[in-house]
């Protein structure tokens, strides 16, 4: 059976399946900040009636994790964030705040929220509730009841102030939370005092205001504080609207009711008891249909309008996509299903696609990316060889997944695997947000960035693709915070880049390049140390020296040179001292909302800052290039210097504007040892992203989002005539995305971004100067769903 043609199967099986992870909810608390560098204590029950610690100390504490019915936080000098699953209610503990988690409800309209303030301050912005659920928070003299609000509970001084909506504030006569006595009703503005002689409710001024809900209780991301209100703005008119609509039912029962009371009153006669024409003539097909003719009617169009929206739901389950894309400089037509799961901490997306030229249900029309049919699973490798089809068959699988995710990079555990839009390994002096995606969906790479912790040592190591590797990354930390890391890269084999090309169209050093065959070897060492980390600033610096030692696999000789096969130690250890090294030093971190790093950079010989970054796929060849030449010429003018560069970047979100913006260049020079000129022709790099949601363009008739990211290695040649340069070459990276809102849950796309040229079986093309061609993928589509 040939298993191309299972596609559709397939996406009808994933229906249900999705439909029911979308359906299945968990009820916990989970932690979504904490001040690092603090003795912030979580203790969790476990089955057997113990607590276990969770803290830096441990080792063990992370972001995301879920806290169950039981769990008690001790802030210590810290100060946590957690917001409830299902609930999304988010709630702030100052320092100095033992919280316990009494009581948790998975329903917004029944069941308890309950939870137990010892000491300190919290802070709740709570999501709107109904039916007879209750969110209570008490202390030992005092408790609040909420149904949705945002309010600043002090248990040390007995207080509550309220920001915004209603809060029942009560003195508590028990232990129990249904042990209350005195109450008062808050609004915003409002505030009052258990321990005061009279308790009652009165306005706070703007100086207690600032004190109750900033500094130690600003949240760290205002989004989700915007998130939790939207929400309940959006409860609060779904409700309104449900009452209207039910009022507006009642009144049509009413005058419907009415009206059949004056039929059944009217005589049906001309005044003689005998009845009239008009009674006694046929009814025709013009005359009103019978109540039970409506009523079925109705009845049918309901259950249409139910049919038109599980059919809109399982669409949106998912995530479809119907549009067009220009893949090497051709034109296809797409037909793509994204469902997405969270279940958790575990993140994934499937990505089942269809992209043909003509004709849709021929898979011998399909598109192939390097040449590899996706949809074989693995029918199309040679009869008998079943290591083969084995391969290409998991290989079809795992493609299937455009990503798997755990937890996040700050966790003792994560993972990613599939696209990963950026990969950094430590401050990024060898990898760089290296992007495997790069070219997606033309190229599709099973990248993998996995981390593990064990107590303060943390260990991450990557792959640019399970399916084809060459690209990996190891990194050891000492120190969680502050310490030291020694990370070491490698590329086994950029010489594949030039593999599968005629010779004549090669050059002379790309023909070294694969008679050489040469292999990078890169290691690194780094030092950071925090000097400040809070939410206003923080400030970290760091320090990092890196080497780089080619590989050749075969010896090469150009009469002058001749090179053996193996390590060559000589690019790094010359008669003159060290060459082919790097060292960067400088400080990040942010202030209020704007995250910043600047740092100084040196570096001799072929060796570069952030060897791996996001163009690296495409100008592999190139660095193949220039390692093969620098062997083969060590003594040559251009080599005989050295690279200084200042490296700047700053991002930023822009509180309720729904903007952000993120802007980077490094500004390099070389110096010429032995003539001490200065030349500027040293590789430069440009980034910018910028990205608008519907809220920052709700000035426009429509909804719609837009967002932008562009970067370029020697981005200063596109402004020198000399050097021919344009704007999207191979060394530059552009991916783009307007998309505007139809209709709820339908969306029309566009997307821009520039791929590589590549034949049929996926080998780079490359123009007369030995340069990767580029050419632009743009997609026009349909969305549904996701």
């Amino acid at each position: 059976m040939n298993l191309r043609r299972l596609g559709a199967l397939l996406l009808i099986l994933l229906l249900p399946a999705s439909m029911l992870a979308a359906q299945e909810q968990d009820v916990y608390a989970e932690l979504i900040y904490y001040d690092f560098g603090t003795d912030v204590e979580i203790l969790i029950p476990e089955d057997d009636g113990t607590e276990f610690p969770y803290s830096e100390m441990e080792g063990n504490l992370d972001i995301g994790m879920r806290l169950p019915v039981g769990s008690t936080i001790n802030t210590n000098n810290g100060a946590v964030e957690i917001q409830l699953v299902p609930n999304s209610s988010v709630m702030k503990l100052a320092p100095d705040t033992e919280f316990t988690i009494k009581d948790l409800s998975p329903s917004r309209s029944s069941g308890n929220n309950d939870f137990q303030v010892a000491v300190g301050r919290v802070r709740t912005v709570a999501s709107r509730l109904s039916g007879n659920a209750q969110m209570r928070i008490r202390s030992g003299s005092a408790l609040a009841g909420v149904r949705g609000t945002d309010f600043s509970f002090d248990a040390d001084n007995g207080k509550l102030f309220v920001s915004e909506g209603l809060v029942d504030f009560a003195k508590t006569t028990g232990e129990g939370f249904a042990d209350v006595g005195e109450t008062v009703q808050l609004g915003a503005g409002q505030f009052a005092d258990v321990f005061a002689d009279v308790f009652e409710a009165a306005n706070f001024s703007a100086e207690q205001f600032a004190e109750q809900f900033g500094d130690q209780l600003d949240f760290s991301d205002p989004q989700i504080l915007e998130q939790v209100q939207q929400e309940a703005a959006e409860d609060q008119a779904q409700e309104e609207g449900e009452e209207s609509e039910e009022e507006s039912t009642e009144e049509e029962s009413e005058e419907e009711d009415s009206a059949d009371e004056e039929t059944d009153g009217d005589e049906s006669t001309d005044g003689t008891g005998d009845a009239t024409a008009a009674d006694t003539a046929p009814e025709t097909d013009s005359d009103a249909a019978s109540p039970d003719a409506e009523s079925d009617q109705d009845l049918a169009d309901l259950e249409q309008g139910d049919e038109d929206d599980i059919v809109m739901k399982a669409l949106g389950y998912l995530g479809m996509e119907i549009g067009s894309i220009t893949i090497d400089g051709r034109t296809y037509s797409k037909v793509v299903f994204q469902p997405e799961f969270n279940l958790g901490k575990l993140r994934t997306q499937l990505y089942l696609p269809i992209i043909y030229t003509s004709n849709f249900t021929d898979p011998d029309d399909w598109y192939r990316p390097k040449g590899n049919d996706e949809w074989s699973f693995g029918t199309d490798q040679p009869e008998g060889d079943t290591l083969a089809m084995i391969s290409d068959a998991a290989t079809d699988l795992i493609l299937k997944f455009k990503f798997i995710e755990w937890g996040d990079l700050r966790d003792n555990f994560f993972f990613q695997i599939g696209n990963v839009e950026s990969m950094t390994l430590g401050h990024g002096i060898l990898i760089r947000e290296y992007a495997n995606d790069a070219d997606f969906p033309a190229i599709r790479r099973i990248g993998l960035n996995l981390g593990l912790g064990f107590g303060k040592m943390h260990i991450q190591t990557l792959v640019n693709d399970l399916s084809d590797p060459y690209l990996y990354g190891l990194r050891t930390q000492f120190g969680r915070n502050g310490g030291m890391g020694i990370s070491f890269a490698a590329d086994l084999n950029p010489f594949e880049a030039y593999e599968g090309i005629e010779e004549t169209e090669l050059t002379q050093l790309q023909r070294d390049v694969l008679e050489s065959k040469p292999a990078f070897l890169n290691a690194a060492v780094d030092f950071d140390m925090p000097i400040m980390e809070n939410d206003v600033l923080s400030l970290v610096l760091f320090a990092d020296a890196a080497t780089f030692f080619p590989y050749l696999n075969e010896g090469i000789s150009n009469g002058d040179t001749t090179l053996e096969p193996g390590i060559q130690t000589q690019a790094v250890f010359t008669g003159d001292g060290l060459k082919n090294y790097g060292i960067e030093a400088g400080v990040f971190g942010n202030v209020l909302f704007v995250d910043y790093r600047l740092q100084y950079q040196y570096y001799e010989g072929t060796f570069k800052p952030g060897f791996y970054s996001q163009p690296y796929d495409r100008i592999r060849g190139d660095r193949a290039g220039e390692v093969v030449d620098y062997l083969l010429n060590p003594d040559a003018e251009r080599y005989n210097s050295y690279t200084m560069g200042i490296f700047g970047s700053g991002g930023m979100d822009l509180a309720n504007t729904g903007l952000s913006l993120e802007l980077g260049y490094l500004w390099p020079w070389t110096l010429n040892k032995e003539t001490g000129d200065i030349s500027t022709d040293a590789d430069d790099y440009f980034e910018l992203g910028f990205a608008a949601d519907k809220e920052a363009l709700s000035f426009l008739p429509w909804e719609m989002e837009f967002g932008l990211e562009y970067s370029r290695l020697r981005f200063r040649d596109v402004f020198m005539e000399e050097r021919n340069a344009r704007l999207f070459d191979e060394s530059a990276i552009l991916k783009g995305e307007g998309v505007v809102a139809i209709v709820p849950g339908i969306n029309i796309a566009l997307t821009v971004s520039t791929n590589v040229l590549r034949d049929d079986n996926g080998n780079i093309r490359y123009d007369e100067d030995g340069k990767a061609l580029i050419g632009p993928s743009i997609g026009l589509e349909t969305r549904i769903g996701n």
